[in-house]
């Protein structure tokens, strides 16, 4: 029986931590979220769902924000958890981005 439709995406948990953490009007649940999000930057799974939020239309701005700052903390820290593949991907995919941006 699949009941994957009951559980949330780690996409889905992400964007309610980052509602709940910009949002939430209860300091101890934006407490909680602020936590979630800091034990998601340190997963592997990070680099995948942050490139694949930042590539969504329908990412918001903050959902933009977090993700871009997850990837550059994973460059700067955890650049050697990567397959051997992966550098040349993310790199393709970050200029996508960026050609994307207004202006470019």
């Amino acid at each position: 029986k699949d009941c994957s439709m009951s559980v949330p995406s780690t996409s889905d948990s992400l964007k309610q931590a980052l509602q709940a953490l910009y949002h939430h009007p209860d300091k101890s649940v934006r407490s909680q979220a602020n936590e979630w999000l800091q034990q998601f930057q340190q997963t592997t799974e990070a680099w995948q769902v942050s490139d694949s939020l930042l590539h969504n239309s329908e990412s918001n701005s903050e959902v933009q924000y977090f993700c871009s700052q997850t990837l550059k903390k994973k460059a700067q820290r955890d650049f050697e958890e990567l397959p051997a593949d992966a550098p040349k991907h993310l790199r393709d995919s970050v200029i996508v981005l960026i050609l994307r941006l207004p202006g470019q």
